[in-house]
């Protein structure tokens, strides 16, 4: 769900620290080393998507910074198949480019978002001489975009909280 509702790329999720997310966990930054054009890359979170990132707090792996991380294993976190799998647990047809590929077709099709935009949303490269000038990420454009999609992905629902369903067996 969270590489759903952020648009990231398979790779960078997997590889993401929990130091990669600003204390409220209101902004996502990716290294330039973690990324695949290396040229950092900042997302801004929406509700949806801190409500997720608490119940992966929830169970996160004890001796990892990783927010996927898998200690035995070779990376350090889970495989690529590991996560692709997960994807296919909703439904065996998509993808995770898939995704990303919605995600760009609902901006498009909402008219009042830029072209810039989008693509940096999706961490595309432009040609060097634009990206040479480009000094801003556009961040807070991005916010109400990101969360049209998180609207949209979730139907405007929030996710089960994990924190939530074990204070209600507390109370039980």
């Amino acid at each position: 769900m969270l590489l759903v509702l952020t648009a990231k790329r398979t790779t960078e999720a997997r590889f993401a620290c929990w130091s990669d997310f600003d204390e409220e966990r209101t902004i996502w930054t990716t290294s330039q080393e973690r990324m695949k054009m290396r040229r950092g890359h900042r997302v801004p979170l929406v509700w949806q998507t801190q409500i997720i990132l608490d119940n992966l707090d929830l169970i996160r792996a004890e001796g990892t910074n990783h927010v996927f991380g898998k200690p035995r294993s070779k990376s350090g976190v889970i495989s690529e198949n590991a996560a692709l799998n997960l994807v296919k647990r909703f439904d065996p047809g998509i993808t995770m480019h898939g995704f990303r590929s919605s995600f760009r077709t609902l901006a498009r099709k909402e008219a009042w978002y830029d072209d810039d935009v989008m693509e940096i949303a999706l961490s595309h490269e432009k040609d060097d001489l634009i990206a040479a000038y480009e000094r801003d990420d556009l961040l807070e454009e991005r916010r109400p975009m990101m969360t049209h999609w998180a609207d949209f992905v979730t139907g405007g629902e929030d996710p089960v909280s994990l924190r939530a369903q074990l204070a209600e067996r507390a109370v039980r």
